[in-house]
């Protein structure tokens, strides 16, 4: 007996403006709301994790359901007891890297 296949528009794939794969249409939909452009966080990644919000200021990293906004001036406290304050943009930026990373470690 044949199985047909019914997929909702959520579970389709999106792509950023770049044509680099953000995840399912729910998850870039979710973004779009927010006004943040998904980008890779590091160049050999293949799917992106992090955004920049122009309206805001701020770099935002994430995975599966955790979204975090950076901006200029904030400071993450790691759990080695070590900070770090975000500078500029770019640091902010990194912060997000960082923090979509150490998501993704507690999934493996």
């Amino acid at each position: 007996m044949p199985v047909t296949l019914v997929l909702s528009k959520k579970s389709l794939p999106a792509y950023n403006t770049k044509g680099k794969y953000v995840g399912n249409q729910e998850l870039a939909d979710n973004l779009k709301l927010r006004g943040i452009e998904p980008e890779l966080a590091r160049e050999n990644d293949w799917v992106c994790r992090v955004g920049f919000c122009e309206n805001r200021g701020s770099w935002y990293g994430w995975s599966g359901k955790l979204l975090q906004e950076f901006r200029k001036g904030d400071t993450v406290r790691f759990t080695d007891g070590t900070e770090k304050t975000a500078k500029t943009l770019p640091e902010a930026r990194e912060l997000a890297v960082m923090f979509a990373e150490s998501c993704d470690s507690m999934y493996l």
